[in-house]
């Protein structure tokens, strides 16, 4: 009757109209009915039998075979398809629902599988092995790890070394199939780095009382704790590896010497004497006392002798009134003998 009726519909509801009062018998545009909300628009076109050309066409058939699903997710989104066929094309389409049941289906989207085939000799592994099939136009990654003792030989791709030996290597922009293969060799002894350095730098850091520091004053010292222990964990390092390992020693050891220090204590890191001690590189005899050479002459310190270092006034007054008190008995002998001996001669 040349009339178009516009009908609402809510999915979350699934239910038209929001009113479920009967429609009007009729009401002209623009006109506001109570509690209606069904539209009826007057229709004046002609209705001749009219023919549309084209060149080509194309559907989509969306299948209900579902290959994965994810709940609770936003934004971009990625999922694992698993068992496809090599050299073999597969479309797919995501339909999408919210929480009011509302529901988009995207467009199909079509690709070809490629494989790339993967293998290790002994001596390490490599992740991916076997046959793992690639959409055209993908990529993949693929991690190589030595077993200890080991470090890799070479890689072939397609049958061919590449260059370097590093833990990886990935494919991208795949357009058809591929081969690695990643063969290990032993590391000759002579070839490995020497880590006893390392060692005896943690082994100080950890015998090294840190109590009374704060997070902040240890936060080098840490952080360098921290790559010793996965270095010295790491088997496969070689001489290449040498110059890294000691830089690292000594940033280690300059970390620790470095700490603020404590009252009454020595810089963490630096060697000395027990409280009480001599300096090092100086002798004494017992009692702390140190041997002196040379002749003294009134108050002065005698030629040849050591001049106590900053720090060292309690032992310079000591030796001064030692060397009084030996100069006092000295005299007093000599005073001696020669009454003694005058006594004789009378």
């Amino acid at each position: 009757n040349n009339k178009i009726y516009l009908n609402s519909y809510s999915p979350y509801r699934d239910d038209f109209n929001y009113f479920d009062s009967p429609k009007l018998e009729n009401y002209g545009p623009g006109i506001n009915a109570v509690n209606q909300d069904i539209a009826e628009l007057d229709v004046s076109f002609d209705t001749a039998d009219k023919t549309l050309g084209t060149n080509s066409i194309s559907a989509d058939l969306q299948t209900q075979k579902v290959i994965g699903s994810l709940s609770d997710v936003s934004g971009s989104v990625s999922f694992l398809w698993e068992g496809l066929e090599p050299e073999t094309r597969y479309g797919w389409y995501a339909s999408v629902t919210n929480d009011k049941l509302g529901i988009t289906n995207t467009a199909v989207r079509e690709f070809v599988t490629h494989t790339i085939t993967a293998a290790a000799g002994p001596g390490g592994t490599i992740s991916n092995a076997g046959e793992v099939q690639v959409a055209d136009g993908g990529s993949i990654t693929y991690q190589i790890t030595p077993e200890a003792g080991y470090r890799v030989g070479e890689i072939l791709v397609d049958g061919q070394p590449v260059e370097g030996t590093d833990l990886s290597y990935t494919f991208s922009q795949v357009t058809g199939d591929h081969t690695i293969e990643v063969t290990f060799e032993k590391i000759p002894q002579e070839d490995k780095a020497d880590l006893s350095g390392l060692q005896e730098a943690v082994r100080k850091a950890e015998e090294t009382d840190l109590t009374g520091y704060t997070d902040e004053q240890l936060a080098d010292l840490n952080k360098l704790l921290d790559q010793a222990g996965e270095m010295l964990q790491n088997q496969n390092l070689t001489a290449e590896d040498q110059p890294g390992i000691d830089q690292l020693t000594k940033d280690l050891l300059a970390a620790l010497s470095s700490l603020p220090q404590k009252p009454g204590e020595e810089n963490p890191g630096q060697t000395g004497g027990e409280p009480g001690e001599e300096n090092p590189g100086q002798t004494g005899g017992e009692g702390g006392n140190n041997s002196q050479s040379g002749t003294s002459s009134g108050t002065g310190i005698a030629e040849g002798t050591r001049t106590p270092g900053t720090g060292d006034k309690n032992n310079f007054i000591i030796y001064f009134v030692m060397g009084g008190a030996a100069a006092a008995a000295c005299v007093g002998c000599i005073a001696v003998r020669f009454r003694r001996k005058t006594e004789n001669e009378e």
